[in-house]
């Protein structure tokens, strides 16, 4: 089970709670996303390249999402 890596959030995966991953670096669009993900956090240090964000977060830091359909 995947936890959200949000400051003092213990939403899961498991508990019926969808996760997003936070976006990587690979590009300089996803460097500017990350970044904007990670102030509106409020982290002092970053996650790991696996971290996810948890539904209610995203909501709450009004944070751009993009889903993929497959």
């Amino acid at each position: 089970m995947t936890g959200c890596c949000a400051p003092n959030c213990h939403n899961r995966s498991g508990i019926g709670k969808v996760l997003f991953a936070v976006p990587r670096a690979k590009c300089a669009a996803q460097v500017r996303r990350r970044l904007q993900w990670l102030l509106r956090m409020g982290r002092e240090k970053l996650p790991p390249k696996r971290a996810r964000l948890c539904e209610v977060r995203c909501q709450k830091y009004q944070l751009h999402l993009i889903s993929l359909l497959r």
